[in-house]
C-alpha cells in the first residue's frame, strides 16, 4: 500500500511524492523504501515484495524526452531509462505499448563523428545479421527505425545486465555457473559458425544475462563487427577488442583469418570468468607479445579451486595455431561439458 501525492513548492516547482505505507516495504530502483517518502523522477522503477519484482515505471508526462524520438518509435514503444552509452550512442530500456514487453533500444548516431561512415556500415551490418539469426542464446531483433540522424534498433531486453558487470561485482564465478554460461555461449557460437557468421568481438561486455538469477540464459549481442562470410572461408578486416583478439589478428605476416578467432576469444572469456583477470599481463607491447606466443599461466591462487578438465579446455582454446585450436563442435564435446549435455 502506498500514497502518491503532488506537492507544490513556494518557488513553483511541483514534486511527485510516493509515501510507502506497506507492511513489508516497497522498492524504488531496487532500494527498499518502507516507512519513508520518495520524490519520484521520470523512469523510476517501483516494485513490491523484493527488488527484482518491478511492477511499475513512473512516467512524468511533463519531464520526459519523448520529443527526441521519431513518431514511428513512440507510437509503439514507451522509452524509459538509459541502460548504457558509448561514443556512437546509447541503449535505452523501453516497453512495448499494449503488452508492456520489455525491450532494449540501441540508439546509434549516423552523423557527427569522425568514424561516421564506418559506424553506419556497422549499424547496417548488425541489423542484417540480427535479422538472419534465431537462437535462444543470441539477442533477438525486434524492429529498426531510421531517421536522417539516427538509427533505432529494438531488441529483446536482458534484465540481468552484462556478464562483465557480474564479474566486476563478484571478482570471479563458481565453476558450475561458469560451465552453465559457457555451454550456452558455445551453442550460440556454433550456431553462428554453421551459418558462416563470425562474431569477431566476443567479450564479457557483449554477453548479456537474461535475469539476475545465479543460473540464467545468456544472450550474445553486439554484432556490429560480425562478418557474414557466405562466399569465403577467410577474412582480412582487423576487428575485435585487444585483450580478446586472436594471435592471427595481431600477426602482420598473416593476411587472412577464419572463424577460429572466435574460439580464441571464448578461451579468454573462460579464463577471465574463473579469476576475474586477463591471462595476458603488462603494457600493450607485452600483452601483444604474450598473445602472439600464446603465453599465459594458471598461477593465480583461484586456479587451485578450478578442476583440471576446465583448465584443459582453456589450453585447447588458447592455441597459437588456429588449425589446432578446438572449433565449437569439438569444444562442446570436451569432457568438462559432458554433464551439460
Amino acid at each position: 500500500m502506498c500514497r502518491i501525492m503532488l506537492e507544490e513548492k513556494p518557488d513553483g516547482e511541483s514534486l511527485i511524492i510516493l509515501e510507502d505505507l506497506s507492511l513489508n516495504g516497497m522498492f524504488i530502483n531496487g532500494k527498499q523504501t518502507k516507512g519513508i517518502k520518495t520524490v519520484l523522477q521520470n523512469n523510476f522503477e517501483i516494485g513490491f515484495a523484493n527488488p527484482t519484482k518491478k511492477l511499475y515505471v513512473f512516467y512524468d508526462c511533463l519531464k520526459n524526452d519523448a520529443e527526441d524520438y521519431p513518431r514511428e518509435l513512440t507510437q509503439t514503444y514507451t522509452i524509459s531509462k538509459r541502460l548504457g552509452e558509448g561514443s556512437f550512442g546509447e541503449v535505452r530500456l523501453a516497453y512495448r505499448q499494449g503488452t508492456l514487453e520489455r525491450c532494449a533500444i540501441k540508439i546509434l548516431k549516423k552523423k557527427g563523428t569522425c568514424m561516421a561512415l564506418n559506424n553506419l556500415k556497422q549499424i547496417t551490418n548488425e541489423i542484417h545479421l540480427l535479422k538472419s539469426v534465431d537462437h535462444p542464446c543470441i539477442i533477438k531483433f525486434l524492429d529498426a527505425i531510421e531517421t536522417p540522424e539516427k538509427m533505432f534498433i529494438v531488441m529483446e531486453a536482458a534484465g540481468g545486465g552484462e556478464l562483465f558487470d557480474r564479474l566486476v561485482s563478484r571478482g570471479s564465478l563458481p565453476e558450475p555457473a561458469v560451465k552453465f554460461f559457457f555451454y550456452q555461449l558455445l551453442l550460440a557460437v556454433q550456431y553462428l559458425h554453421q551459418r558462416k557468421i563470425t562474431h569477431r568481438d566476443i567479450k564479457p561486455e557483449n554477453i548479456l544475462l537474461a535475469t539476475t538469477d545465479e543460473f540464467t540464459t545468456i544472450k550474445l549481442t553486439d554484432f556490429g563487427l560480425s562478418k557474414l562470410a557466405a562466399d569465403a572461408s577467410q577474412m582480412t578486416t582487423f576487428c575485435g577488442t585487444f585483450i580478446y583478439i586472436a594471435p592471427e589478428l595481431l600477426d602482420t605476416a598473416t593476411a587472412t583469418y577464419t572463424s577460429q578467432v572466435d574460439m580464441w576469444s571464448l578461451g579468454v572469456v573462460l579464463y577471465v570468468s574463473f579469476v576475474g583477470a586477463s591471462p595476458f599481463h603488462g603494457n600493450d607491447l607485452q600483452v601483444r607479445q604474450s598473445i602472439l606466443q600464446a603465453k599465459y599461466s594458471f598461477g593465480h591462487k583461484l586456479w587451485k579451486g578450478v578442476s583440471e578438465p576446465a583448465r584443459d579446455l582453456i589450453t585447447r582454446l588458447l592455441v597459437r595455431d588456429p588449425k589446432l585450436r578446438l572449433d565449437a563442435a569439438a569444444a562442446l564435446n570436451h569432457h568438462w561439458l559432458e554433464v551439460c549435455v
